[in-house]
């Protein structure tokens, strides 16, 4: 008797696992559309109220580097407007691109100069590449463990 599918897995023995492709499963009910879903849309309230939320962190830091007219550290960043580092990733990733971040700091991109853009575009690019191999080398390391 063989064990159930887990995720494409099949347990043969204590001690083998065998992989096999996961077929659809057939319905006998008629197919239905799903209703439509909002792309990124918050899943609750609390999720609303959290991106609100960053929202709001990432526009007072926006207004304050355009005010400030150059770059600016966390630190610099959490002494004048009360951010903490934390904070400051956050406003930065959740601005839309309306600020830049680099070696010096974090720049308000309608002041940056193109070579800053572009560098941090730059940076953006290298970090997913890298994330990108870390996945692939964690996918590696979970099939050598099931025994592929």
């Amino acid at each position: 008797m063989t064990q159930p599918e887990f995720f494409g897995f099949r347990r043969v023995s204590a001690t083998s696992v065998k992989v096999f492709p996961i077929e659809p499963r057939r319905s006998t009910l008629a197919p239905t559309t799903p209703p439509p879903v909002a792309v990124n849309a918050p899943a609750s309230a609390d999720d609303a109220a959290v991106e609100a939320r960053c929202r709001r962190v990432a526009d007072r830091m926006v207004a304050y580097l355009e005010a400030a007219h150059g770059w600016r550290t966390r630190e610099e960043i959490g002494l004048d407007i009360g951010l903490t580092e934390r904070e400051c990733r956050i406003g930065r990733s959740h601005s839309g691109m309306r600020i830049i971040f680099g070696q010096h700091g974090f720049r308000a991109t309608s002041q940056a100069t193109l070579e800053e853009i572009t560098t941090c575009a730059d940076t953006l690019l290298s970090q997913s590449d890298e994330l990108r191999k870390q996945a692939i080398q964690l996918r590696k390391a979970a099939h050598a463990r099931i025994g592929g």
